[in-house]
């Protein structure tokens, strides 16, 4: 399929790129379904999601991991001060 594509392209598109990308929409195409395919077959989709998780759950952490610890506030506690009743 990818021999197709650069056929094309050499001999198609230099003379009417769009006829090329007519004619390279169908190999494109199931050249797409076919690596689905296969991300399918191998589980390649579920250890992307995975890994993704497993990048945010890390950040997070070393956010938290990273931040800079201060003193607590009163201006930052929800409780009101004792003039504010």
């Amino acid at each position: 399929m990818y021999d197709v594509i650069v056929a094309l392209k050499r001999d198609i598109a230099p003379k009417n790129f769009d006829n090329y990308l007519i004619l390279a929409e169908g190999p494109i195409e199931q050249i797409r379904r076919l690596r689905a395919e296969i991300d399918e077959y191998l589980g390649i989709k579920e250890a992307v999601a995975r890994a993704e998780e497993d990048a945010i759950d890390l950040a997070t952490f070393e956010e938290r991991e990273n931040e800079p610890t201060r003193p607590f506030s009163l201006a930052e506690s929800s409780q009101p001060r004792s003039g504010d009743r």
